[in-house]
């Protein structure tokens, strides 16, 4: 191979510096080409997608603002409007105590509920009076703190006025507007409005914000550094959209955006830095992704070059890494084309031999899966479908599917693990028997010594009581199996899940039936007592009392253990103290196992005393084994209950999202279907979600309306409907609360953008 010269005596003798230095000079030339264009579009996007932000962040500022005001002036309105106050400003001259303290005491019950306001005063236009909160009448000329100059800049015709008087902030509401009789100014507080904002619209750091009012003052001088002057000098218009401009300014290389509040003369303005517009990842893939492609082309081409270049040497080592002793047909070939043929026709045979063996193993695998289900839900349904296809197994992710628990157990202690494990697999083959001319594809394994687990799976269009009645029919046969042997079995089923993702619930609910049969409903020895089946008035207080603990730890609210030892103690100090231990004991179980699953899964030992009953004596031995039982029962559900918590906030937005469009969503509905008190969700997604279920339906409505605005021709009473509300009217109001816009505006801003 002949040297290539490229500057005086710099040489590249082998290919790889030859394939080195071309593909670093084609990405060198490539990258100088897209440069200068990927940091302008980049750029720019970034600009204007961070405009475009914060159009939408000073809008819900805005928003907030007016509604807080809005809802100011309607509080005022209810203060004026009350028959004491109207009648004391229609009325001056015959104003007596009791109306000046009614109307005061509204005036004073006003400040105090209403943390914006910091007081407020009710001008009596006919007296020339001013109505303090302290109950006192005075001419408004000797009134303290009253700014009087504000009643210049009052109209008959103004309802409601926002001023500024000596740097403090006034709320003036007329009443009635058409003719006034009188008015009520409050003075607000901006800083509580600024930090209800901030709250509301969860403000970030670099995003700060800065109010000014109608003659420019800043209006949170001790909370905020504001700009200077100086710093807020424009060069040009750079970005307008409605009520926000955006200007570049004159003295660096920052973005200074002006947002006039509807409705008033005060007005946001921010402040954009160089490093808050710095280009976003997401903006940077887009960027790069021409070039990418380009670069792609580039190494396949050299790649091609590169094995044209080094096809033979690679010829040869593959015929030297064949083996030719087992393999002749491959060695034989007559050129390195025949050579790459043969190795890949032995390598299909290969693969053929691995499918062979996959088939074989398959049921194992499959065992594997199903025992994998029923222990966990971990596994998701891409991962099931997946390992289903693998085998070519006949069960699928999606069906009609029923979990059976069979247990059985000895009449006496006497038999030995052989004959149960014997009896067990006349079991397993029975149910095969049984349920293989009955349902599409079945699956029965031994889940732990004497537990047979079965999943059954049915055609789709197969009746629940058509499976019900195979289900008792399936009883039926199993016992009559098991007549002829010393052994008892029971069958726990569960409902039709739709899905093999349910499975493990579905497993948890059969084994739960099976545990009820076995020690609660067909427990002989429970069935001979009649102190059991007809409890006494002191057997019901102690199951009651004992229930009481119990779920108030399932709720999350612990237990004093003092409370535990006196119960425990009181049934000791009772004549029939064994029946009383006995039905604490079955209340325990009767709460634990459904939850647990297995007795193996109790938080405590259960020892003799589920097996034989007659255990149970008034000694202390007993006493302390049932607080054990107690403390430990209480401290696990406490801890379920912590678990829990977040899982139900996820359950419920799962659930939001799958049925936000029916108007009768409800907080209500929302709890049944998870199983909670409205008050405890009410309050548990208030603390993780920091904000009230109604707020989240209505931002999420809002969210999935937005989607069709753009992207359908629906109109807007149609698209409201769609998502959930009862009005087009409702879904107009609650779109521009959270939009700053109405549905028709927004669907022409956005598809004009």
């Amino acid at each position: 191979m002949k040297s290539i010269k490229i500057i005086h005596n710099f040489h590249f003798q082998s290919l790889f510096f030859k394939t080195a230095f071309i593909l670093i000079l084609s990405v060198t030339l490539i990258t100088g080409s897209f440069f200068v264009i990927l940091q302008n579009i980049i750029t720019k996007n970034s600009i204007e997608t961070e405009c475009s932000n914060m159009h939408s962040l000073l809008s819900q500022a805005s928003s907030i603002l007016e509604d807080k005001l809005e809802h100011c002036h309607a509080q005022s309105m209810d203060v004026l409007s009350n028959p004491s106050t109207a009648s004391l400003m229609a009325t001056p001259d015959r104003n007596d105590f009791s109306r000046v303290l009614e109307a005061s005491t509204l005036l004073n019950n006003y400040v105090q509920k209403n943390e914006f306001v910091v007081e407020a005063w009710i001008y009596l236009k006919s007296s020339q009076q001013v109505l303090t909160s302290n109950q006192e009448l005075k001419n408004y000329a000797d009134c303290e703190h009253f700014p009087a100059a504000c009643l210049d800049q009052l109209k008959d015709s103004d309802s409601f006025l926002l001023f500024t008087d000596e740097n403090k902030y006034y709320l003036a509401t007329t009443y009635p507007s058409w003719n006034s009789l009188g008015v009520l100014i409050s003075r607000i507080s901006p800083l509580y409005l600024y930090r209800q904002i901030s709250d509301d619209i969860n403000l970030a750091s670099n995003h700060q914000l800065y109010l000014y009012d109608d003659v420019n003052n800043p209006l949170f001088p001790a909370l905020l550094h504001y700009p200077s002057e100086e710093d807020l000098q424009v060069d040009e218009l750079y970005y307008q959209q409605d009520n926000l401009q955006i200007y570049r300014a004159a003295n660096s290389r920052n973005l200074i955006c002006y947002y006039q509040i509807p409705g008033t003369e005060w007005k946001w303005i921010q402040i954009l830095s160089d490093s808050i517009l710095f280009p976003s990842l997401s903006n940077i893939f887009k960027g790069i992704l021409p070039f990418i492609s380009i670069v792609l082309i580039v190494i396949i081409a050299l790649a091609f070059y590169l094995m044209f270049t080094i096809y033979r040497p690679l010829a040869r080592l593959l015929q030297k890494l064949i083996t030719p002793s087992n393999h002749k047909q491959v060695t034989s070939a007559r050129n390195e084309w025949e050579l790459i043929g043969n190795s890949l026709e032995f390598s299909h045979t290969q693969n053929s031999n691995m499918s062979t063996i996959l088939n074989e193993v398959a049921p194992a695998i499959q065992t594997k899966l199903f025992q994998a289900l029923l222990s966990a839900d971990t596994l998701t349904e891409e991962e099931i479908s997946e390992r289903l296809a693998s085998i070519k197994s006949p069960f699928t992710t999606n069906g009609h599917y029923l979990v059976l628990a069979i247990q059985a157990t000895g009449i006496n202690n006497d038999l030995k693990e052989l004959e149960q494990s014997i009896f067990t697999l006349g079991l397993k083959n029975t149910a095969e028997d049984y349920w293989a001319s009955r349902c599409l594809c079945m699956q029965f394994q031994e889940y732990s010594p004497g537990l047979l687990m079965g999943v059954i799976g049915f055609e789709t269009d197969t009746s629940k009581s058509k499976i019900t009645l195979a289900i008792s029919d399936f009883r039926q046969q199993i016992l009559s199996y098991a007549k002829d042997y010393a052994f008892q079995p029971q069958i726990g089923e569960s409902s039709v899940v739709d899905t093999l993702c349910l499975l493990h619930a579905a497993a948890m609910e059969a084994q739960k039936t099976l545990h009820y049969r076995r020690y609660f409903k067909d427990n002989p020895a429970a069935a001979d007592k009649k102190t059991i089946s007809s409890p006494s008035v002191m057997e019901t207080f102690f199951r009651s009392r004992t229930e009481q603990y119990l779920h108030q730890a399932e709720s999350g609210t612990t237990t004093d253990p003092a409370v535990l030892r006196e119960l425990v103690h009181a049934a000791s100090i009772e004549n029939n103290s064994k029946e009383l231990y006995q039905q604490i004991h079955q209340t325990i179980l009767s709460i634990l196992l459904p939850t647990v699953g297995s007795l193996e899964k109790l938080p405590f030992s259960v020892n003799e005393y589920l097996e034989n009953p007659r255990s149970f004596s008034n000694t202390k031995e007993t006493e302390k084994y049932l607080l054990d039982c107690l403390t430990a029962s209480i401290d696990f559900l406490y801890q379920k209950a912590q678990t829990d918590r977040n899982s139900y906030v996820e359950q419920a937005k799962k659930y939001i999202a799958e049925h936000y469009a029916d108007s009768n969503l409800s907080q209500e509905t929302v709890c049944s279907h998870i199983g909670i008190s409205a008050p405890y969700f009410s309050s548990l997604f208030s603390e993780q979600e920091h904000q009230n279920f109604l707020d989240y339906v209505h931002q999420y409505r809002i969210e999935q309306a937005r989607q069709l605005l753009f992207a359908t021709n629906y109109t807007v009473a149609e698209i409201g409907f769609r998502t959930g509300f009862n009005s087009a009217n409702s879904f107009i109001r609650v779109f521009k609360k959270l939009m700053g816009e109405t549905p028709g505006k927004y669907r022409e801003r956005v598809k004009k953008a």
